[in-house]
């Protein structure tokens, strides 16, 4: 495409320059790149063509005639309305303002038809070879099929024609062969040994005539196709996970907003009992938790995510002193000079065959700041399956809904996540249907985090849909991933306070939950209950339009990881610290003695 773009404005002569003419020129490429509203695939040509001029005037060698036309047609503004004086514009052939306007207006609604015909037929070829390969493979079944049934009923009359041996034959041939002249007893049990063994072999040749008939079904199941196994094996995943949430939630028709973690009191209550003496919960946070559990008598997780329905009920003040307190630090994790270089590498021009070499030619510098050679190299790993999306156009399965929830999330959120994680925090993410070690509930998650240390706890969890899933199934995932951050929360305290470490105040779990393109970053912390906060949320960009996306969601997931990271070198610091006194170790033994007493009973009567 450089190359036509080059060509166009080498064979053109410089008074002829216009940028309906342009666009001309370089149809077939706009047709094949014609993606999002008309007006930004406008804006993204006209910066195009802009660039060369600009080139043009920077090297200032063309006439000053020339110079003088190419200076006014920068001056245009997005509706093509020529600064030139009509006399100029009629002499040198450049199109009038109207005019222009109209002509651009009437090429990208023809680019946009041409583009619905080649869909058209595309969609139209792939529907006629899949029909072709529908019909081939029934052909194939109906022949197979034909012979199956040809080998049974051969099989079935040669059966049927064998002569079966009467007990006065089968005598005579033993007398004969092998008891001859023997007494009465001896003959007796050989006659009654072969008619066992006749009988056996009898019912040996009605299995494989059984057999044969089911090769029929074999064969058609070595027929399915591989999109019809994963089909499958999504369903069953589905089915899985349907099974986890009713065995781990009473009441399955929960909320969005109200999380149901009954299997965890046990665990809750012995956390809030453990926090009483080592948390000095402020007047705000005792407040905040009264009015929760006024308003909630069944759930024990508080929402306080921007949308959620107690969010929107408490007094704004209180809610707005909440989230100052957690957020303030945290939105500072973003420094000033990764903003700047998320901003201006994502909103650069380089086109679709200029991204490649853009983040090929990243050059990590150790006069930069930790955090943004930290971006680069994140960078540098993630963004080329996004490209390689981009690349398929019609076929981009970011823009499929009926893409399957493992080749989505494989692809495009999981290997964010988990490089994120591991540059920013060395934290040990994995993912694929995992089920959660040492907890007591066997529930399963679709990734999950460790951090890399010798207890190597579990900090992150993670759950995600195909894009194409209902808002049930995306209100499952939610309440699944808070209870599980609330199980993985009480664990570490639980497992803390067993080896009598100092318990860190500030400790914090943190999920992902994906749904369609968007992705929301969550952590959970307790207060005397426990409260879950939305981080950041972003949306996974679908096209090369959608490039200015890339900076908001890379620092999302930089600031989630940081976090994380910030929480796993607070637990290990804390470790280090001195053990509590001999009083707290009585009482806390005390107390997980009876934990554990209760969890036994309960894995008994589970039994």
């Amino acid at each position: 495409m450089h190359l036509e773009i080059k060509t166009y404005f080498e064979d053109t002569p410089i008074l002829e320059w216009s940028y309906p003419g342009f666009l001309r020129a370089l149809k077939p490429f706009c047709v094949a790149d014609c993606y999002g509203s008309l007006k930004d695939q406008n804006s993204i040509w006209r910066k195009r063509f802009n660039t060369f001029l600009r080139k043009f005037l920077d090297s200032n060698e063309g006439k000053e005639e020339e110079l003088e036309y190419v200076a006014l047609l920068l001056e245009e503004d997005g509706n093509l309305l020529f600064s030139l004086s009509r006399a100029l514009a009629d002499s040198q052939g450049a199109p009038g303002g109207a005019v222009g306007k109209v002509q651009v207006e009437a090429f990208w609604k023809d680019v946009q038809l041409e583009r619905e015909m080649t869909n058209q037929a595309e969609r139209e070829r792939m529907i006629t070879r899949h029909k072709s390969n529908v019909d081939a493979l029934k052909v194939i079944n109906a022949a197979r099929n034909k012979e199956t049934h040809a080998l049974v009923d051969d099989y079935s009359l040669q059966i049927s024609k064998k002569p079966r041996l009467t007990s006065r034959s089968s005598k005579q041939v033993i007398n004969h062969s092998i008891w001859s002249d023997t007494i009465d007893d001896a003959e007796s049990n050989s006659e009654e040994k072969f008619e066992k063994s006749f009988a056996k072999k009898d019912n040996d040749e009605k299995v494989q005539v059984n057999m044969l008939a089911q090769n029929k079904d074999v064969s058609l199941k070595t027929n399915t196709t591989l999109a019809e196994k994963e089909c499958i094996e999504e369903e069953v995943d589905e089915e899985n996970e349907e099974q986890d949430v009713n065995m781990n939630y009473d009441n399955p028709e929960y909320s969005n907003d109200d999380v149901d973690v009954e299997n965890v009191e046990e665990q809750t209550a012995f956390v809030l009992n453990i926090f009483q003496e080592f948390i000095a919960v402020s007047s705000m946070d005792k407040k905040l938790a009264d009015i929760f559990k006024s308003l909630n008598t069944r759930q024990s997780i508080m929402d306080l995510r921007p949308a959620s329905t107690f969010s929107l009920a408490i007094d704004t003040t209180l809610h707005e002193e909440i989230l100052h307190q957690v957020f303030d630090p945290i939105d500072l994790l973003i420094t000033d000079d990764l903003h700047s270089f998320l901003t201006d590498f994502f909103n650069a021009d380089h086109g679709p065959e200029g991204w490649d070499t853009a983040v090929e030619g990243l050059l990590i510098y150790n006069t930069e700041s930790e955090i943004v050679r930290k971006a680069k190299k994140l960078l540098k790993r993630t963004l080329v399956q996004f490209f390689k999306a981009f690349s398929l156009n019609a076929i981009n399965p970011l823009r499929d809904l009926t893409i399957l929830e493992k080749p989505h999330l494989n692809q495009f959120v999981h290997p964010v996540i988990d490089a994120a994680l591991w540059i920013f925090g060395k934290v040990n993410y994995i993912y694929g249907e995992i089920p959660v070690k040492k907890l007591k509930s066997r529930i399963r998650v679709d990734g999950i985090g460790y951090i890399n240390d010798v207890t190597n706890y579990a900090l992150v969890c993670g759950e995600g849909a195909k894009p194409g899933a209902t808002t049930k199934k995306r209100t499952e995932d939610i309440n699944k991933n808070a209870a599980s951050m609330a199980r993985l929360y009480n664990d570490i305290i639980i497992a803390e306070a067993d080896a009598r470490h100092q318990l860190l105040p500030d400790l914090r779990t943190y999920g992902m939950t994906s749904h369609r393109t968007e992705v929301s970053l969550t952590m959970l912390d307790f207060r005397d209950v426990h409260r879950i906060f939305e981080v950041d949320r972003y949306s996974l960009p679908q096209d090369w339009v959608d490039m200015p996306k890339f900076a908001h969601m890379y620092e999302a997931v930089i600031k989630w990881a940081l976090c994380i990271c910030s929480t796993k070198e607070a637990l290990i610091a804390n470790r280090k610290k001195r053990r509590m006194t001999r009083y707290s170790e009585v009482r806390l033994s005390k107390r997980l003695t009876c934990l554990k007493n209760s969890e036994a009973v309960l894995e008994t009567t589970d039994v």
